[in-house]
């Protein structure tokens, strides 16, 4: 017997495709408009791709359905975005009230051990804005579905196998978001000979700096990458490798690109305009941004989406725009709907567009 839709967006949660729950579920919300998992599952699925909104909206639903009998995973769920409001006072009675209910829930645990050692507004705003906070975020099922895996390895002999495979997911995992403390980058900076002579006559470049300039560009850079403000921190790079700045000092500056960590709608910092980005498009090359319009020209297939994005014509008043959007991925895209993108700016042939990551559009019928 075929799969329903719930069950098939459980499998894809698991798997951590969030994109792809959204993309299954959002579609049948008025045929599930009682169930509860349901909207517990794409409530968590819009909370761990940031979209923050969609979130509250399906897990207050699912709260509103079992309000008799509460739940610990949406009560830790409605924490993580407490504690994201800076709210303490009501993520720790959520965590209490999970306890409640499950004295043995391991997330509540960890979420209050976290308030507890962390009560400062430094401690919290550090822990969201780098990303440490999704730890917090519920994933019901994923321990159940490593439980399986592992014995399923186990039964057919390859445990040694499974070392191997784990080792791959959990890497990619770490790699593709969350680092917690930033890199050391003594390693890139500038020796003697480089901060004498920063300088490059060489070649075609856009920005003329003097000497100070480079300097402070490279050190900025520095600087906003400690802070987690990797969009200005790219800004400066760009702005040394598009100058007359020497090749060493453009090295340096690339490689500290390859410790930027890459933001959901939730964690992405200092996003530029579409009419900034639009008259420096270099300056701003390989920044993310979120840009809100309407799509035309969708094309769709079973692994890509592409579409035009009408910047600002959300409003349907005025249109700051039209930017290309393509996305490794495929999601159904209503273009009577407005749109979110989150996406990194890219540049062809001297045309701006997004490589986009995660697009938002909510299917959510009116109350």
């Amino acid at each position: 017997m075929a799969l329903s839709v719930l069950e098939r967006a459980k499998k894809k949660f698991v798997q951590k495709k969030y994109n792809e729950v959204i993309s299954l579920l959002e579609p049948c919300v008025l045929d599930y408009h009682e169930s509860f998992s349901f909207h517990l599952y794409l409530g968590l699925a819009c909370l761990h791709e940031g979209v923050i909104a969609g979130a509250l909206a399906y897990l207050d639903r699912a709260k509103q359905i079992k309000i008799a009998h509460p739940d610990p995973d949406l009560l830790c769920a409605q924490a993580a975005i407490a504690l994201r409001r800076r709210d303490t006072n009501k993520a720790v009675e959520c965590y209490l009230d999970a306890l409640e209910v499950d004295p043995k829930h391991l997330l509540a645990k960890k979420g209050l051990d976290f308030i507890k050692n962390n009560n400062t507004p430094e401690a919290i705003g550090d822990f969201i804005q780098s990303g440490e906070i999704k730890k917090l975020y519920p994933q019901p099922g994923v321990r159940e579905h490593h439980r399986k895996l592992i014995f399923s390895c186990v039964g057919t002999g390859i445990l040694c196998a499974l070392g191997i495979s784990l080792g791959v997911v959990f890497f990619h995992s770490n790699s593709s978001g969350i680092r917690g403390q930033r890199a050391d980058l003594s390693a890139l900076a500038l020796v003697a000979d480089e901060e004498s002579a920063p300088l490059s006559g060489e070649g075609d470049f856009l920005y003329t700096l003097t000497n100070k300039e480079v300097i402070a560009s490279y050190k900025a850079a520095q600087k906003y990458f400690q802070s987690f403000k990797d969009n200005l921190a790219q800004v400066e790079v760009n702005r040394i490798l598009y100058s007359n700045a020497s090749p060493a000092i453009k090295r340096k500056a690339k490689t500290l690109t390859e410790y930027f960590t890459v933001p959901g709608f939730d964690t992405i910092k200092d996003s530029f305009p579409y009419s900034e980005v639009n008259t420096n498009k270099e300056l701003y090359l390989d920044c993310w941004v979120v840009w809100k319009g309407m799509a035309t020209n969708i094309k769709q297939s079973e692994q890509t989406l592409s579409f035009n994005l009408l910047v600002g014509y959300d409003t349907r008043t005025e249109l700051e725009g039209v930017v290309p959007i393509v996305c490794n991925f495929s999601l159904p895209v209503d273009a009577g709907k407005p749109i979110q993108v989150l996406g990194k700016v890219q540049l062809r042939n001297g045309i701006l567009y997004l490589r986009g990551k995660s697009i938002f559009q909510s299917q959510q019928p009116a109350q």
